[in-house]
């Protein structure tokens, strides 16, 4: 799977943006979707929320997704408006990556998948019955 590739994923003009985040164990999922939740799972703080995915509904949790941080002079820039953030999502695109900064209910900038036209109901159909031989 193309996660599993080199972690520089671009370079272009001394920045680069480096994979952050690939493959996500059910357990991580749930330890990030519990973040700014209550303990009825109830949103109390939006600015610390981090996904809006459960375990077995993120495409990190099956391998075929990524999120990328972009670093210029040994930082990471999180302004997903600058020219450099758009130039990697540009360049996500022309590999053939869906770009989260695309998607119209909820921007995930900094994310890009590959799931092969599959969906995610798919996707988990497929690890619950590779988990099950």
């Amino acid at each position: 799977m193309f996660c599993q590739a080199s972690p520089h994923f671009f370079f272009f003009r001394r920045k680069e943006a480096t994979v952050n985040l690939a493959l996500r164990t059910f357990e991580e999922q749930t330890e990030l979707y519990q973040k700014g939740r209550n303990e009825e799972l109830e949103i109390i703080d939006k600015d610390k929320i981090v996904t809006y995915a459960k375990a077995g509904q993120s495409n990190h949790n099956f391998g075929v997704a990524f999120d990328v941080a972009i670093y210029q002079n040994g930082k990471a820039n999180w302004d997903y408006s600058s020219k450099e953030c758009q130039m990697v999502v540009q360049e996500g695109v022309k590999q053939g990556l869906d770009a989260g900064a695309n998607w119209e209910d909820f921007k995930d900038y900094p994310h890009f998948e590959d799931t092969d036209g599959k969906t995610t109901r798919q996707l988990y159909n497929d690890y619950i019955q590779r988990k099950n031989k």
